[in-house]
């Protein structure tokens, strides 16, 4: 209710489709001031700044799947849930022609691990997922047929002291009253390297740039079905990101795709619009 379109067409989708691709085979479609525009804004608001290198609390995880993306070779694949794993990787990875990216964001899922299974399964070749540490409680279970099949699947696990979204969300929205987010406010997970010895997994983990070459080498190397560990930030944020807003009757409104948090000077919000 919150978004208003500047053109509202009520139509059969399909109809509506045709007629569209038929206009638009007419003169070439002319995107190089855009891609320009994109490549200006690249420059200008990188996703790995310097400050992500502060590593007093962990490894930032965007920091940490930029590195990764540059170490990962032309045709690994990756599958992702949508916990706060998946808003970082769609921004740092570094994708190379060649690599395949399966994302659950249209089912939203907390852990997906059966994906990883099939993707495992069906070509034979090393199938990395990332999670973080709560998402992959919702499937822990599935590390049993992993070892079992003994099937190359890759765990890259965010390790934030529970549930980073659901801590963020609390923290904006409930004045900091915050529960079942981590140890401290009702939800507790097992110590990840005990995980993996139970299920017989090798297990590796990555506290910061000091250990992350052995670390992503042990795992891009060893064959068969690892758990590598990465710990992050407990109160990283997820930026940039779309922002809503609490209005005085409690109702939420979102801010527009182009104007994200943490929210830029109006004058240079203003100054990248294109007219």
């Amino acid at each position: 209710p919150s978004v208003v379109p500047d053109v509202a067409i009520r139509a059969d989708a399909r109809s509506f489709l045709d007629e569209l691709i038929c206009e638009m085979r007419g003169e070439p479609l002319n995107t190089g001031d855009w891609v320009a525009a994109i490549h200006r804004w690249r420059d200008a608001y990188p996703v790995d700044v310097a400050e992500y290198e502060d590593e007093s609390d962990g490894m930032n995880s965007y920091h940490f799947t930029r590195l990764l993306s540059e170490r990962m070779p032309d045709d690994a694949v990756f599958v992702l849930d949508t916990g706060s794993c998946f808003h970082v990787h769609a921004q740092a990875f570094k994708v190379k022609f060649g690599q395949r990216h399966i994302i659950t964001g249209g089912l939203s899922t907390m852990g997906f691990m059966p994906g990883v299974m099939g993707a495992a399964a069906a070509n034979g070749r090393d199938v990395y997922c990332v999670t973080g540490d709560g998402s992959l409680q919702m499937n822990l279970q599935e590390l049993a047929t992993i070892a079992h099949y003994d099937l190359p699947a890759k765990l890259i696990v965010f390790n934030n002291a529970g549930y980073l979204l659901i801590r963020l969300t609390q923290g904006n929205f409930l004045e900091g009253r915050l529960i079942g987010e981590s140890e401290a406010t009702g939800v507790g997970f097992p110590d990840l390297e005990r995980v993996a010895m139970t299920y017989g997994i090798h297990f590796v983990r990555i506290t910061g740039e000091t250990d992350f070459d052995r670390g992503v080498a042990d795992l891009i190397e060893h064959s068969g079905p690892v758990i590598c560990e990465v710990i992050t930030p407990s109160s990283q944020l997820l930026v940039p990101r779309v922002s809503s807003r609490q209005l005085e009757d409690g109702t939420m409104v979102s801010m527009p795709y182009d104007d994200m948090f943490p929210f830029l000077p109006r004058d240079e919000y203003e100054s990248n619009q294109i007219k």
